[in-house]
């Protein structure tokens, strides 16, 4: 029995080396099977360094005309959406309601110019009247220390001329300033009412189109209330951008607008030095030409900042393992290297950390762990 066992162990082990073996053999074969792939050679090449960043569309110009004075609407001569041209007239007040709070305003000048003129009128007199009183005291006074005339004569000259340096009085200060004070604000504002008056109608004061009409025809409006909006026909784009990015563009770089599936050309026009406090990032202003993107929407930016040097390659080649690495063929094996991505555009990624003429595995690399053997096609760059 004992032999029996020490051979059947003897036999085991034999059949466990042999299976070693045999996996050993397996194992060997496959590290040498060769994996068919393509490759693309490296080669560092100058591109444009870019960023993407969010902008709100707005009117280049806008703003929202009201007439100068309260009054009834005559007529509302556009509607939301036209296109108007500077000079057009956009809304025009009821004339007969202005030329009546003229003709008011008209005889509110007249009367306080009447008073003003009696008050300087008033003004002279009691200047006369106060240099004959003077004289006639001065008279009386000499008269009455020679004993010419009574006490009593006297002191009814006296009397006059008090009486008469008090009206003058009156008349060159208080009662005078205050008909003048009347009669030049009454004036100001016949003057406000004449330029109201010759303002009855409303003009856009540039090229461009109506954004909103605020009010109907036959309404009352008051002074300032809004009647109609008219925006530029041009629109810009607002974004920010950090001091660093702000430092790489320039007034007048071009950029792509991108809203849904339109790209359209803009141009930078401001920039500005004051850091905004909410966002902390500068703003810059960018013009673009008449689109039929609605105000305030919100478009994407692309524009650049800068160039960088390094190998393009698409972005299928790179792999990520935590960091993003590639596979190059080097004497027929595959080899991980990683690498930095330092840009990238719709279809490919800019990286370093490869030298020039490695063969980078664009196809095939997602089966590949590193260390097999490969066959290598060549795409071009």
């Amino acid at each position: 029995m004992k032999k029996t066992a020490k051979k059947g162990l003897i036999f085991l082990m034999a059949i466990l080396i042999l299976l070693v073996g045999c996996q050993k053999e397996e194992k060997a074969d496959v590290s040498e099977k060769e994996i068919p792939v393509e490759v693309l050679e490296a080669k560092a090449s100058t591109y444009d360094e870019r960023i993407t960043v969010p902008g709100v569309v707005a009117s280049d110009e806008e703003i929202t005309y009201s007439f100068k004075m309260e009054g009834k609407i005559a007529k509302i001569l556009v509607e939301s959406g036209q296109t108007v041209k500077k000079g057009d007239v956009l809304a025009r007040l009821d004339e007969e309601d202005y030329k009546k709070l003229l003709e008011i305003s008209r005889l509110q000048v007249k009367s306080a110019k009447a008073g003003y003129d009696n008050a300087q009128n008033a003004l002279v007199k009691a200047k006369a009247n106060h240099d004959q009183a003077k004289k006639d005291f001065e008279k009386i006074a000499v008269l009455y220390k020679e004993g010419s005339i009574s006490k009593t004569e006297y002191e009814a000259a006296e009397l006059r001329f008090d009486i008469a340096k008090e009206d003058y009085k009156t008349s060159r200060g208080g009662a005078i300033d205050l008909a003048k004070s009347n009669y030049e604000k009454v004036l100001t504002n016949h003057d406000i009412k004449k330029d109201q008056f010759a303002n009855g109608e409303i003009k856009s004061n540039f090229d461009g189109y109506v954004k909103t009409v605020y009010v109907k025809e036959g309404n009352q409006t008051d002074k300032n209330e809004p009647i109609v909006a008219v925006a530029s026909t041009n629109a810009q784009v607002a974004i920010g951008l950090s001091s660093e990015e702000k430092q790489n563009i320039r007034i007048g770089d071009r950029v792509e607008i991108i809203y849904g599936d339109k790209n359209i050309e803009g141009q930078i026009k401001s920039i500005s030095d004051v850091l905004d406090s909410n966002t902390l990032l500068y703003r810059i202003e960018i013009a673009i030409p008449q689109n039929d993107i609605p105000s305030y929407s919100i478009v994407k930016v692309n524009a650049k900042i800068g160039e960088q040097r390094g190998v393009k390659i698409p972005i299928k080649a790179v792999l990520n393992d935590g960091l993003p690495f590639v596979f190059v063929a080097e004497e027929d094996h595959a080899v991980k290297r990683q690498v930095s991505i330092i840009g990238y555009d719709k279809e490919h990624v800019f990286i370093e950390g490869i030298e020039d003429n490695a063969k980078i595995i664009t196809i095939g690399n997602k089966v590949l762990r590193g260390g097999e053997r490969v066959i290598t096609g060549h795409l071009t760059n």
